[in-house]
């Protein structure tokens, strides 16, 4: 049976945000929630942040979700400017290493919690678009990181297949989120080490509950 409370009971709130997303204010809940007989969903718009995201949740176990990044708030923009050194040069978007390991960590947390309900395998596939030339920086200088790197164009799709039991794994889960991690950096060029990654994770991670 789809509904929202399997959302709302496999989401994560590390780092003070959950993914994916409920609005749980009860008068916003019946405009911004979407429910239909095969599948449910949620949008989320806000401006001031820079947060936008929708999802849905098919009957058939299908979960699609499309986000924006952070670092479309100007408030982030500025201080992205900053620590690049960009200030005075026209760039069309920055991206925090911070912002795409916690991303992908959290997919992969929640698909394993997900994945609960289901027997059999489960496919991920994770891709960024629309960031041509957008610039890799570090939002709190992450050790290990060296510098910034131009996007060249879109991420090819990270897609990974595995089995149920062998996602539902605290290490397994954990390494699969940094390897679609580190396939987005290296489209940035980036050369960012394995001990890197997991500082970033341990940075997001908070004891599930």
């Amino acid at each position: 049976m789809v509904c929202n409370h399997k959302i709302e009971k496999y989401s994560n709130n590390w780092d003070h945000w959950d993914y994916p997303h409920v609005d749980r204010d009860r008068y916003k809940r019946e405009k911004e929630r979407d429910l239909m007989p095969s599948w449910i969903g949620s949008w989320y718009d806000y401006d001031v942040k820079g947060l936008r995201q929708h999802w849905r949740f098919y009957r058939n176990g299908q979960f699609v979700h499309l986000r924006s990044f952070l670092e479309e708030d100007e408030s982030r923009r500025q201080k992205a400017k900053e620590r690049t050194g960009t200030i005075n040069i026209e760039v069309p978007g920055y991206i925090a290493t911070e912002t795409i390991v916690f991303t992908t960590t959290k997919i992969f947390w929640f698909a394993a919690r997900l994945a609960l309900n289901f027997n059999g395998s489960v496919f991920i596939k994770i891709q960024m678009k629309g960031i041509k030339e957008f610039i890799l920086y570090e939002r709190e200088g992450a050790p290990g990181v060296i510098g910034s790197r131009p996007m060249i164009t879109d991420t090819d799709p990270y897609k990974v297949k595995t089995e149920t039991q062998a996602l539902f794994n605290a290490n397994a889960t954990d390494e699969f989120a940094r390897k679609a991690a580190d396939l987005i950096f290296q489209h940035f060029k980036a050369n960012i080490t394995e001990e890197t990654l997991k500082w970033i994770q341990s940075k997001l991670k908070r004891e599930l509950t």
